[in-house]
């Protein structure tokens, strides 16, 4: 078997990588057919037997796992039980015509753990990544847009996707996700087979449908550094420090000096910025759609990959 991709050239490939960048600086949607070499390359990083196997060993947790069913959200409950269990569970489901959603799987998958953390260091970056599982008619997700690019790698199967035009600008996590389709006008309609890549920009709505008895795709997400991002991560710093933590409680005529005191202590945080500590933390820290205060993933319908 070939060798799963292990930076940003082998994962673009066969476009180089100057390329891809004005790919990316253009913001377009685009479409790169596969070849058997390169579907063999992909199977190497993710399958469904990867899937299930580490369901059933209990590697990936409960916690990265969403279920899917005509579009709608299945509680998470169903999956609290005995790793055994779950996984046939989850094998059930997907006989019937549901989805299931891994996140974070670079966590818990070497070799894309590998990939992402190059692809990281060669874009300055958050990368993360999630696989989708789907079976029958239909998709997980409704048409929704996200707050990063992706890279859309189709493993197994296939899938129709469906992009459309009027993308929302500069996107970032806690915007209202709510989409119009009437009269959107489809930019890109495409069906996605083993080898194949797709490149969806941030903020362009989507939604995909099985082609097949079962599809397979690995998301690879980036996630862009931004101001907004910026003060999230000073957020998090300022969560654990008790001292930033302090109600300010004031009389009126404190009003004055309580806003000098604030402005003081905010302008000191932002001044004690280093650009490349937080690049380091936007890299390594959890994705930018997770809860600061516990780095737990939202459990959102509208976030996927």
């Amino acid at each position: 078997m070939r060798a799963a991709p292990e930076n940003l050239p082998e994962l673009v490939a066969p476009l180089s990588v100057a390329d891809f960048k004005a790919m990316v600086e253009a913001g377009k949607p685009h479409h790169m057919p596969g070849d058997p070499a390169r579907a063999e390359c992909h199977a190497a990083l993710f399958d469904w037997d990867a899937l299930i196997d580490g369901v059933r060993d209990g590697t990936f947790p409960v916690r990265d796992l969403r279920i899917y069913k005509d579009r709608a959200k299945l509680p998470n409950l169903l999956l609290k039980n005995d790793p055994a269990e779950r996984a046939a569970l989850i094998e059930r489901l997907l006989a019937a015509n549901a989805s299931v959603i891994l996140n974070h799987v670079q966590t818990h998958v070497p070799a894309i753990g590998r990939l992402c953390e190059a692809v990281a260091g060669q874009t300055r970056e958050h990368i993360s990544a999630a696989a989708i599982a789907t079976s029958g008619d239909g998709g997980a997700l409704k048409l929704h847009f996200d707050e990063y690019d992706i890279i859309v790698l189709q493993l197994d199967g296939a899938k129709k996707w469906e992009i459309y035009d009027d993308p929302v600008v500069n996107p970032v996590n806690g915007m209202s996700k709510q989409i119009d389709e009437k009269d959107r006008a489809r930019a890109l309609e495409i069906v996605l087979q083993p080898g194949d890549w797709l490149y969806v920009p941030a903020g362009w709505a989507h939604r995909c449908d099985t082609a097949a008895a079962r599809s397979l795709h690995l998301g690879i997400m980036f996630y862009p550094f931004t101001a907004v991002r910026a003060i999230e991560l000073l957020m998090r710093a300022m969560i654990a420090d008790p001292s930033d933590r302090a109600p300010l409680r004031f009389d009126e005529n404190e009003a004055e000096a309580t806003e000098a005191k604030l402005r003081e202590r905010l302008l000191g945080r932002i001044q004690a910025m280093s650009l490349q500590e937080l690049i380091r933390l936007h890299q390594a820290g959890s994705d930018p759609r997770s809860i600061p205060q516990s780095d737990q993933t939202l459990d959102q319908d509208e976030t996927s990959p």
